[in-house]
């Protein structure tokens, strides 16, 4: 299991894309696989609060959680 620290910079280097595009140090340092992780991390905030509850990793329901709404 990873570091929390580790966790925490993945997360920040994620978040920093998302709001600031890719620049400097954070430019190039996601793999695919780490990319995949940060898109199943967005995708568990929205299914945490459409269920009203926690979510394990990994997610068992792999399609994306607004696609469920009537």
């Amino acid at each position: 299991m990873r570091q929390k620290n580790q966790v925490f910079s993945d997360v920040s280097a994620m978040l920093s894309i998302l709001f600031g595009g890719m620049h400097g140090a954070v430019a190039g340092r996601l793999s695919i696989y780490e990319a995949r992780a940060a898109l199943e991390m967005i995708m568990a905030v929205y299914a945490a609060h459409l269920s009203g509850g926690r979510v394990s990793f990994p997610l068992k329901e792999r399609r994306h959680p607004l696609g469920s709404l009537p």
